[in-house]
């Protein structure tokens, strides 16, 4: 199964480099973003606690440029990436064409091969952009629990078993609120007897 991702995201890769690079620098812009808007409220609040308002200032001007420049970013790559998109498919489905002209007409008079077929023309790109999306969602949660166990290193260690029972509680209380609610469903759907 991995041997055929790391095939079809080569593929994918070899027919637009400049796709794939646009997108990780993209993940890489909202990362340290992200980042950077999570750490400015820990320093807005230590610099109000200190009164020192240029300091302030200058926080909140680097938040709003922060928001802006990633804004401006995200606007001039969107149509790039919509155009690249569109080109990678446009060569998927030449590929995909080129390799149905070399098949056999007798393939077509199996049962069930013209669906398999045509099922496969229909998810073809879809299959290479999720390969795509797949490793940068991969990489993205990757930078993403760096930063959030990062972030709990500040806590204190009864805090952070504090937190986390009563996130044991939380889920063990939404687990058995869920279970609540399909089983009513269940009774008005008339699907168990009670009694």
């Amino acid at each position: 199964m991995l041997k055929r991702y790391l095939y079809i995201l080569k593929y994918g890769f070899q027919i637009d480099k400049s796709y794939l690079s646009i997108r990780l620098l993209l993940t890489f812009i909202s990362f340290i973003s992200s980042a950077i808007i999570l750490f400015l409220p820990k320093i807005l609040l230590n610099a109000i606690a200190l009164k020192n308002f240029r300091a302030i200032l200058i926080i909140l001007c680097l938040s709003f440029f922060i928001s802006t420049i990633e804004a401006i970013i995200s606007r001039f790559f969107s149509p790039r990436l919509s155009l690249l998109r569109e080109k990678i498919n446009a060569r998927i489905i030449n590929d995909f064409l080129h390799k149905g002209i070399n098949l056999d007409l007798e393939y077509f008079d199996r049962p069930g091969s013209y669906d398999k077929y045509t099922i496969t023309f229909g998810h073809c790109c879809t299959i290479v952009q999720g390969s795509f999306d797949i490793l940068l969602s991969f990489i993205s949660s990757f930078l993403q629990v760096g930063l959030v166990i990062y972030v709990l290193s500040w806590l204190s260690p009864i805090a952070l078993l504090l937190s986390w029972a009563l996130f044991q509680i939380f889920l063990v209380e939404l687990f058995y609120l869920a279970k609540r609610d399909f089983l009513e469903i269940v009774i008005q759907v008339g699907m168990v007897r009670v009694g």
